[in-house]
């Protein structure tokens, strides 16, 4: 019983983690993408 607790716990962390390093993943991506199509409009070449 207690060993079931634990994997269950163990396994939401592990979504858990999994789930807040997709959303680094994006805010970094819609980041980088952001300044790279803001760049030609704030520096003309």
């Amino acid at each position: 019983m207690l060993r079931n607790i634990l994997s269950t716990v163990m396994f939401v962390k592990g979504l858990e983690s999994l789930f807040y390093s997709l959303n680094y993943l994006l805010l970094t991506l819609t980041f980088s993408l952001t300044l790279t199509f803001r760049e030609p409009i704030l520096f003309p070449q």
